[in-house]
């Protein structure tokens, strides 16, 4: 759907950017240029959107390298140990989503699909990218993430940049 509207093909190799605005909840500092939201923690934190495992086949199947999202995970919030830690917001997450949290994201199957599922089979991602991501919507760019090297790391912060050919 999003290809025929933007008449832009996902094409294998590509490195898909998920823009969900969830950047836009951060802290003040985070994100200055037009941002009509104002921000909210807890709703950045506890209220993100994320992808079912359907999602890491599909991903796979398309030949996506690596990806990135503007949220603090690629994964659901309900996908991760947060289901198990803030129990009291599962059923406000089952409306929103419309189905039960164990059929939407199947305990342990689907656990943190994206970290368990994609990074074994070589796709990675980049958390909390923010900035002016908004500036670059449904565009075919450059991207690039620069992370902080060292050793025996498992996660580092990064810089990420998009090209934009004129």
């Amino acid at each position: 759907m999003w290809e025929r509207k933007y008449k832009t093909r996902i094409q294998r190799g590509d490195i898909l950017v998920i823009h969900t605005g969830y950047h836009h909840y951060y802290n003040e500092d985070w994100y200055k240029v037009r941002n009509k939201e104002k921000p909210n923690l807890p709703r950045a934190f506890l209220k993100h959107p994320g992808p079912q495992l359907e999602f890491c086949d599909w991903v796979l199947e398309r030949g996506i390298r690596w990806l990135a999202i503007d949220a603090i995970s690629t994964d659901h919030l309900f996908n991760t140990t947060v289901r198990r830690a803030r129990p009291d917001l599962i059923p406000e997450v089952e409306k929103r989503i419309g189905m039960p949290i164990d059929e939407a994201f199947p305990w342990p199957k689907a656990y943190q699909a994206t970290h368990t599922y994609l990074f074994p089979k070589g796709v990675f991602h980049v958390e909390n990218v923010g900035g002016m991501i908004d500036e670059v919507l449904n565009m075919r760019v450059w991207f690039g993430a620069f992370p902080f090297r060292f050793k025996g790391g498992e996660a580092a912060f990064c810089r990420c940049f998009a090209f934009v050919q004129k």
